[in-house]
């Protein structure tokens, strides 16, 4: 087996239906319905200023990005990156008509054009019956669970979703592959972050609102 990966012994492959939660070690025998790629029937996202920038089928779903057994802090980052234009998300799924079956397909960006890929709901899982890899706290969600099972088909292995974390650019990798555009990134210390009042012509700011923000 890959190192840093649990040996093929401790792994199960489980259809969507029959993995349990981290919250709740236990299958809700009371939910008969089928898991869904997102669980929020409307999605609302807001600018600070109170701005609609998305309203319509739920993307942003209601649990949190939970990792596992895998190294794969840069896919997340990059999701999250994206879900803040939930649009850009929801391209990434496309409709097989088969999901009640299990058949799911995703796209990538790859050079010049998007490679699509297919797979089952079928999930690595532990004996115990809980997602390997990284999934949603929320068990009735599958979006990250079908996308990085599909990024995985794409790499020929999960293994070698871990082995991008080593790249220098591998978050902006990330947000070119699931986005498709160019990706611009800012220096931070190259600006002087404030708040409140700000006069450009003495490049002086009111020192009460002035805010030290994070690097």
């Amino acid at each position: 087996h890959n190192i840093g990966l649990p040996p093929i012994d401790f792994i199960i492959w489980l259809r969507s239906t029959k993995i349990k939660s981290f919250y709740n070690n236990a299958l809700d025998q009371n939910k008969k319905q089928m898991k869904k790629l997102f669980t929020h029937s409307t999605s609302i996202l807001k600018t600070v200023d109170k701005t609609i920038q998305y309203l319509g089928f739920g993307l942003l779903g209601s649990g949190n990005i939970l990792r596992n057994f895998l190294s794969d802090k840069w896919l997340c980052h990059a999701i999250a990156c994206i879900c803040s234009k939930p649009s850009l998300y929801m391209k990434l799924f496309l409709s097989t008509e088969q999901e009640k079956h299990g058949r799911y397909c995703c796209q990538f960006f790859e050079g010049l054009n998007w490679r699509l890929l297919f797979v089952d709901d079928r999930i690595p899982c532990t004996i115990n019956q809980l997602p390997l890899f990284t999934s949603s706290s929320d068990i009735n969600e599958l979006n990250i669970l079908i996308l990085e099972k599909c990024l995985a088909k794409y790499f020929n292995s999960y293994y070698n979703i871990s082995v991008v974390n080593d790249r220098k650019d591998a978050f902006m990798y990330g947000l070119r592959l699931l986005s498709g555009g160019h990706v611009l990134s800012c220096y931070t210390k190259d600006y002087i972050w404030t708040s409140g009042n700000y006069n450009p012509t003495t490049n002086q700011s009111n020192e009460n609102t002035k805010q030290n923000l994070p690097n």
